[in-house]
């Protein structure tokens, strides 16, 4: 049974595992912005808050070794939701 550790305050710290699990939503969130933000949805304004949550996951949220997770993530994850757009872009 693994224990977390006790910070100053008192309170359990995060276990290592529900930080990662957390900065790959925030991460996520990222890529569905940014998707959101060209065509077909043109919800546009989202790209200018879309770097947000990735930045916040990277420097806030992961542990240290794991930062470099979120942009990677982020980026393949909106990238293949470009692809999808450019796919379906080119069939019409």
């Amino acid at each position: 049974m693994l224990i977390a550790p006790i910070n100053d305050s008192g309170n359990k710290a995060p276990h290592k595992f529900t930080r990662i699990a957390a900065g790959i939503g925030v991460s996520a969130l990222t890529a569905v912005m940014l998707i959101l933000a060209f065509h077909p949805y043109n919800v546009w304004f989202l790209a200018f808050f879309a770097f947000v949550p990735v930045l916040i996951a990277q420097h806030r949220i992961l542990p240290r070794k794991w930062s470099g997770l979120a942009r990677r993530l982020a980026g393949l994850a909106e990238f293949g939701g470009i692809r999808h757009f450019y796919r379906v872009a080119g069939e019409k």
